[in-house]
């Protein structure tokens, strides 16, 4: 697996990170987005009469496999279509040639956090500790 699969791989809500690792990010996204907020209960083996079998065979499949005999609550939304609105909203950001306090008005931003995102400066994580604070 590439350093980028990995990564979208932890952008997923973890109940659906064993899905992702078995049919690929971009399918189980597109699972989550079909059936998200569903509870239904997986079959030990997929039957091909069911909604999930008719949408992709493949992750009818591997539900079986992973998650066959139990009840699954889909997730509705992913931390990774949050991610990809944000890099979105700062490529917007980035490329207008406005002025920062007019772009942060428009969407509704800090002129301070505007101007980060035109510099390239991240956030900081509040999960990793400070190498020498």
């Amino acid at each position: 697996m590439t350093a980028a699969v990995d990564r979208r791989l932890t952008l997923l809500p973890p109940t659906m990170r064993p899905l992702g690792e078995r049919v690929g990010v971009d399918a189980t996204v597109a699972f989550m987005e079909a059936f998200g907020g569903l509870r239904f209960y997986v079959p030990k083996r997929p039957l091909a009469k069911s909604k999930v079998w008719k949408h992709d065979r493949d992750t009818a499949r591997a539900l079986s496999e992973i998650y066959g005999g139990q009840i699954v609550v889909v997730p509705l939304g992913t931390e990774l279509e949050r991610a990809e609105a944000r890099a979105r909203r700062d490529r917007a950001i980035r490329e207008d040639p406005r002025s920062d306090s007019v772009v942060a008005n428009e969407w509704r931003l800090s002129r301070r956090t505007v101007e980060k995102i035109r510099a390239g400066v991240r956030r900081a994580d509040d999960r990793q500790a400070e190498l020498f604070g």
